[in-house]
């Protein structure tokens, strides 16, 4: 069966449905490391729902999925996915690559692979079902890495 880009999205959405922010204490993985960085446009976000976060700041921010809390990957991944696969063939933003990068776990180092393990695990089953839906959807498209999205499934 091949999926649309319409049932991906739907999918993601439905399987995330409800997922509140993180306070700021808890969106980084390893608080006052610096990572703050990585994150900047996020600190202080008012919205409570992932659908509301602004394209701007998801297109800005390529390397956040690395350095967020398994609760605050949970709420942002799906902003993420949904942003890639509505603006894969209009934007040149490294967030569209990192994306898939930050959820192939092929050739990480133990301590990667373990924080990674602990971001995944987060994910509920649904939730899980819709990010490899979103995987197989990106490896069928040749103007992204679609390599790193078959290695993640």
């Amino acid at each position: 069966m091949v999926l649309s880009k319409e049932h991906v999205v739907n999918q993601i959405r439905e399987a995330f449905l409800g997922v509140k922010r993180p306070p700021d204490e808890k969106v980084l993985h390893f608080p006052n490391t610096g990572d703050e960085l990585w994150i900047e446009s996020f600190l202080g976000n008012t919205e409570t729902d992932w659908i509301d976060i602004g394209p701007e700041k998801i297109e800005y921010e390529c390397s956040a999925l690395t350095v967020f809390s398994p609760s605050a990957f949970v709420y942002y991944l799906p902003a993420y996915m949904t942003w890639v696969i509505n603006n894969y063939t209009t934007s040149s933003s490294n967030t569209l690559d990192h994306t898939l990068y930050d959820l192939d776990l092929t050739g990480r180092e133990d301590i990667s692979r373990r924080i990674m393990g602990e971001r995944f695990s987060a994910l509920s089953r649904e939730q899980g079902q819709a990010v490899l839906a979103f995987l197989k959807y990106m490896s069928g498209i040749k103007r992204i890495d679609s390599k790193a999205a078959r290695s993640a499934i």
